[in-house]
């Protein structure tokens, strides 16, 4: 059963003027009489990297160590994101925080914080390039037949705030831009599944509608998979459908207003 919790990006903003971040940390809040959990991870490489801006390393990691000693003393203990957001609100250096947001954990606080900094941070599984699976194969040999008339674009980059920018391997064009993502069930679908769910919630634009859909499940172990990354899912804006119904699909992108 899933709890409620709140989440918080760590920033490094040289310049409070130009607006320009680099998330450099996680801070994870609640649920309720649980103790906040911070990780940092920055380097001036990453920063020069993201920024285009040099840091001096002895100033940066002066920087995070006040201000993970300033958070450990005061915030620990703190469980409401409003007292997080308050705190964070009167900081005054080259560290920033963005306003906490509602995450739900799905199993242990420290797995789903871990798989956050991941994602959010340190950006191991940000989409790159086009996606080769089976799959996808199926999906773009659909969405271009000519009889559906569809204006499709392929790996197509989105800005988002958290993490600069994600690739979406398919955006249709209609009334409100379709994006849509195959997921396919193996040892990494669960990831998959979180990750986009994310993002769902942190497209810079809300005029989308995200589209998942899952391969056909193979094994008894591939459909435990399906349902736990429907779970994901359930109560949200996202649409989702699977390969062995595809045809469902197909009529749901026949059928959407043109632009």
């Amino acid at each position: 059963m899933s709890s409620s919790a709140y989440y918080s990006l760590i920033q490094w903003c040289p310049d409070a003027g130009r607006m320009e971040t680099v998330n450099i940390g996680l801070v994870l809040v609640g649920p309720t009489r649980t103790k906040s959990i911070i990780r940092i991870q920055a380097t001036p490489g990453r920063i020069r990297s993201c920024l285009g801006a040099n840091v001096d390393s002895t100033y940066l990691r002066g920087a995070i160590e006040a201000f993970e000693t300033r958070f450990r003393n005061e915030l620990t203990d703190v469980t409401t994101p409003e007292a997080v957001d308050s705190w964070s609100g009167r900081l005054g250096n080259d560290i920033v925080m963005t306003p906490c947001r509602g995450v739900a954990i799905e199993t242990d606080r420290q797995s789903t914080f871990d798989e956050m900094f991941n994602r959010l941070v340190e950006r191991k599984r940000v989409p790159a390039g086009p996606d080769r699976s089976r799959l996808a194969s199926r999906l773009t040999r659909l969405l271009t037949r000519k009889e559906l008339g569809l204006t499709v674009e392929m790996n197509k980059e989105l800005p988002v705030p958290t993490i600069g920018s994600a690739t979406i391997p398919f955006a249709i064009q209609a009334d409100v831009l379709q994006l849509i993502k195959p997921i396919m069930l193996g040892p990494r679908a669960l990831d998959d599944a979180r990750y986009w769910r994310l993002l769902s919630e942190d497209f810079s634009t809300s005029n989308f509608q995200l589209l998942i859909v899952f391969s056909e499940p193979q094994t008894d172990v591939e459909f435990q998979r399906k349902r736990e990354c429907e779970h994901l899912f359930k109560d949200t804006r996202v649409c989702v459908f699977h390969e062995e119904c595809l045809e469902q699909f197909e009529t749901y992108v026949r059928d959407l207003p043109r632009p």
